[in-house]
């Protein structure tokens, strides 16, 4: 089965800050605001279970971070 995981910043991001400030300059001063996630495949005999435990315990910070697992 193949396991879609995404990592969202659940604290201020300041990487997503300094992308919405380029953009700003780069766009005229368009008010953009940006979030930044990462995506994850995992591809393998693992249930549910499993890969949400891989996401909690190995790709995500839990005390910043929060994610989300979809087949």
């Amino acid at each position: 089965m193949l396991w879609r995981i995404e990592i969202k910043k659940t604290t201020s991001d300041p990487e997503a800050k300094a992308l919405e400030s380029d953009i700003r300059d780069l766009a005229s001063g368009i008010d953009a605001e940006a979030r930044i996630t990462r995506l994850y495949y995992l591809e393998g005999e693992l249930d549910k279970t499993a890969a949400e435990r891989i996401a909690a315990e190995v790709l995500c910070d839990p005390v910043c971070e929060g994610y989300s697992v979809r087949a």
